[in-house]
């Protein structure tokens, strides 16, 4: 449901009449020394105190005039003219997009697509690409397809209020109103809490093995973002506040679904169904321009600072430093969307991924290259991956394997919807060959769903069990209790849990509950982490990624898990799948 209030004695109809703020955009040179290397990419000047990243100077140019510190445009607020003529418009197009839903599917018996429009209208600067739309009819469009909340629309005074009430079936989970608050004349965006604009991990879930007890939540602290440090700017014309297109998927594009845009029309986009078709355009074989590399260098600044879990880098440095460090090569190289893999590869991030190209690219990917730096836990995971693949050393999907005696082994290769009762199926099995000691090869376990992975854990034991997640943006820390409804005094085994650097997300998790709740010894090489939700991430160039959301796994008493779960037993991947080596260990442990 969409809801518009109206409040203060200047408001008329829903927006109000307030300064006009253009967008501004700095561009700089690289000096003479700084040539191309072979993958297109241009070293930054050893001497820089002086490069700035666009934006910094709120607004300010390079000569330090033309825009106030506000970012403000100092030819008054670009509705007037000097001349006292009737005041010209900030927009030089305007483009009904077609609006495609083909791709979407329906999340909920709720949601009707029926009920979002087939086009979509952008607004076009005078000189610029950068498409705006309508803050208003943005809102609207997206509370079509949130079905567990409402949305208000509020403008007082300089003040636009947007609230996001969820509601609840469960009783263990209070309804809460999550705001948006944005300040027409500082741009400044404020978010009550993250959850504004977002399903809630647990509003709508598949039926599993367990129920939630009870959920405990810390305050949220708001956190605001001050647009014009980025190039990015509200246009207010004739009462109506208009945003940057990408911005809207920002702001409220979530874990379940986004727009894109490539230049010919706009498509509503499952984030669980990505596909490559909606970057096809006409613009296939063209460059991108200087305004849309520069443009996405700013949004992704905004996206790494606010909405990226993981903030430390190939070096350990912030997004900012790291970004100061490789900037020419964002505005500067060949080949932009080459560019973009290159960076996000040196990220220590194995939830960060390029996915696709956007609009502006023949091909759909970027090719593989051995040539660009990476960090030291991707490397440490590529190269076991690299040994298990060439080894043969990993089973796709869930096997039960009689090792020897009293001993057997279950493998784990990902946690899928399907792999609980799979998993059921081996652990009966195992009872039937009177298993006491049992093995969980998670070794080749990359990841996959949390949900599946706490019904998993609930298959094992009776016992409550506590999830706790933090949210890195808002600094609220969840803890959800939840309980098997599976009966589980059937399975009793002493666990022993494989793991190594393949061992990856969810798989990681498990291994931590395992080693938790069950008391499982855990053998093999630390995992890799992983304990950040992945969001997916497209920018103003087309380009399609992954990113760890700000929702981070945490121990019970609060500590990270990004960074892996240690081991009791040290042994190398190639060891962990030797039957004699492994029996041999189990049965010293067993004397």
């Amino acid at each position: 449901m969409f809801m518009i209030q109206e409040g203060g004695h200047s408001v008329k109809k829903v927006t109000l009449l307030i300064l006009l703020a253009m967008m501004t955009v700095s561009f700089y040179g690289c000096s003479v020394d700084d040539e191309p290397d072979d993958n297109g990419i241009i070293d930054d000047d050893t001497n820089d105190n002086d490069d700035e990243i666009p934006g910094d100077d709120n607004g300010d140019d390079d000569n330090g005039n033309g825009d106030d510190d506000n970012g403000e445009d100092d030819n008054d607020n670009g509705n007037d003219n000097d001349n006292g003529d009737e005041p010209h418009s900030a927009f030089d197009t305007v483009t009904e997009m077609p609006l495609r839903k083909n791709l979407y599917q329906s999340v909920h018996s709720e949601q009707n697509l029926d009920n979002i429009p087939s086009t979509l209208a952008l607004h076009f600067p005078t000189s610029s690409e950068i498409p705006y739309v309508p803050l208003e009819s943005i809102t609207e469009l997206f509370s079509e397809l949130y079905v567990n909340g409402d949305f208000t629309y509020l403008v007082e005074d300089d003040i636009i209020t947007i609230d996001h009430a969820i509601t609840y079936d469960s009783t263990i989970f209070d309804d809460t109103v999550h705001t948006l608050t944005i300040d027409t004349t500082t741009h400044e965006v404020t978010f009550s809490s993250r959850q504004f604009g977002q399903y809630d991990l647990y509003a709508h879930y598949t039926p599993v093995n367990f129920e939630f007890l009870s959920m405990e939540r810390t305050d949220y602290e708001p956190f605001t973002i001050n647009l014009s440090t980025y190039d990015y700017a509200l246009i207010i014309e004739e009462d109506i506040a208009y945003i940057p297109f990408d911005l809207s998927n920002i702001l409220f594009g979530s874990d379940r679904v986004f727009l894109y845009y490539n230049v010919k029309e706009i498509y509503l986009q499952p984030t669980n169904n990505l596909n490559p078709v909606v970057r096809n355009s006409a613009l296939s074989t063209t460059r991108v321009s200087d305004e849309i590399m520069q443009q996405t260098l700013q949004h992704m600044r905004i996206l790494f600072n606010y909405f990226h879990g993981v903030h430390e880098y190939g070096d350990g440095e912030d997004f900012e430093t790291f970004i100061r460090h490789y900037k020419t090569r964002f505005l500067f190289a060949p080949d932009h969307y080459r560019m973009i893999y290159a960076n996000l590869a040196r990220l220590d991030d194995l939830h960060t991924r390029y996915l696709f190209n956007g609009s502006w690219s023949s091909s759909i990917t970027v090719p593989p290259s051995t040539d660009f730096e990476r960090s030291q836990r991707t490397k440490t995971f590529n190269d076991a991956l690299e040994s298990a693949t060439e080894n043969d050393l990993c089973f796709d999907g869930v096997r039960y394997t009689h090792l020897e005696d009293d001993i057997g082994r279950i493998d784990l290769s990902n946690i899928l919807p399907s792999t609980p009762e799979a998993f059921i199926e081996a652990l009966d099995a195992a009872n039937t060959d009177a298993v006491k000691h049992l093995v969980i090869d998670l070794s080749c376990n990359t990841g996959g769903s949390l949900l599946h992975t706490l019904e998993i854990l609930s298959v094992l034991t009776d016992q409550p069990l506590d999830l706790v997640i933090r949210d890195a943006a808002d600094k609220s820390i969840q803890t959800i209790q939840y309980q098997s409804t599976f009966d589980s005094s059937d399975y009793d085994f002493q666990f022993y849990v494989l793991t190594s650097p393949i061992t990856y997300s969810a798989g990681s998790y498990l291994s931590y509950l395992m080693q938790t709740y069950l008391d499982a010894t855990l053998i093999g090489q630390p995992t890799s982490g992983g304990a950040s939700s992945v969001r997916i991430a497209t920018v103003p160039s087309g380009a399609f990624f992954t990113m760890s959301s700000t929702l981070q796994l945490r121990t019970i008493t609060g500590e990270s898990l990004e960074y892996g779960v240690g081991v009791d037993y040290d042994l190398d991947l190639l060891s962990l799948k030797d039957t004699e080596q492994l029996v041999e260990l189990i049965t010293s442990l067993n004397p």
